[in-house]
């Protein structure tokens, strides 16, 4: 505090301490369980009919019904599972790091869950100032020991994504969004 108050910049380590201690106050716990519940009532479908602007049903997902179904049955799954965990470290943080994880239903990879990991354990990975995936810091081996890291990789051709990167309220193009607490 005494750097702060000698008016020099804080140092980055005191405001990340800080949201921590924030999150276990009631008023700003309750004030932030308040601000994730804007999105609670979402709709999902394909957009609007602009060939016929009376149709409030708009656009289906997609012609064949098995896609449409698949598509919806992901979304839903997504917005219930996934959603709620890049809340959690996103809006506090300002960025959230994830692990996408798969099941195989009927011959098909259908997307499962999302792994969380605290946002302090991550960053982004570029490559030509163009994001490609996350390293994963603090990775337990199998003796229960801290220290490794993974690197988990964006989508790219035909290959499904394993990295999963939620920017809170990112400014100025930044690949890191600003906490929701600050």
């Amino acid at each position: 505090e005494t750097m702060w108050l000698s008016g020099s910049d804080m140092p980055q380590i005191t405001l990340r301490r800080d949201l921590e201690f924030m999150q276990t106050h009631p008023v700003v716990y309750t004030a932030l369980e308040y601000y994730k519940s804007g999105i609670s009532n979402a709709e999902f479908w394909g957009g609007p009919d602009n060939a016929n602007p009376t149709n409030e049903q708009g656009k289906p997902i997609s012609l064949n019904p098995k896609v449409a179904q698949f598509v919806l049955a992901t979304v839903e799954k997504f917005w219930q599972r996934g959603v709620p965990l890049l809340q959690e470290s996103g809006y506090p943080y300002g960025w959230a790091p994830g692990e996408h994880m798969y099941d195989d239903k009927d011959g098909l990879m259908t997307w499962s869950h999302l792994k969380g990991f605290h946002p302090n354990d991550s960053f982004i990975l570029t490559e030509n100032n163009q994001p490609v995936g996350i390293r994963i810091k603090n990775i337990r081996d199998t003796r229960e020991r801290l220290g490794g890291t993974v690197d988990l990789w964006f989508a790219s051709d035909n290959i499904p994504a394993k990295a999963a990167w939620y920017p809170h309220r990112p400014r100025f193009n930044q690949f890191y969004g600003r906490s929701q607490l600050l």
